[in-house]
């Protein structure tokens, strides 16, 4: 099993970056975290890994899927792409500054003062409960 898994971590990786191997590589990882989930019984874990894998989908699968979902009869036309190098940046509003700034130093604090710890009596290790 430990070499299986061994070789699982070392493929998966490329199977789904490549479009013809796609789907093997989707299948391997919904099989591999599914028994991992039920022989192992290892929390949350697999159910994270299994969602995780949306990163390797196309930019609009959640377009893709609302409209496949409420508009099954329409094809789909997805919006024409644009190459990064031809965008250009544009200034923040003021709410999106006081956003950023907001955001940052909450994730600011909670890398130098986790709340977790000022928050839970005991153990502050996540218990599932």
């Amino acid at each position: 099993m430990s070499y299986t898994g061994l070789v699982y971590d070392l493929l998966v990786g490329f199977l789904l970056m490549w479009r013809k191997t796609f789907w093997l590589g989707l299948a391997t990882t919904l099989f591999f975290h599914s028994c991992n989930k039920f022989i192992f019984n290892i929390g949350v874990f697999p159910q994270l890994m299994i969602v995780s894998t949306t990163i390797y989908f196309d930019a609009d699968w959640p377009r893709w899927l609302f409209h496949y979902i409420f508009h099954p009869r329409t094809p789909y036309k997805p919006y024409p792409s644009v190459p990064f190098a031809k965008t250009s940046a544009r200034s923040l509003s003021l709410r999106e500054i006081v956003m950023l700034v907001i955001a940052v130093s909450f994730l600011l604090h909670q890398t130098l003062l986790p709340l977790r710890h000022h928050l839970h009596e005991g153990d502050v290790e996540w218990t599932e409960v």
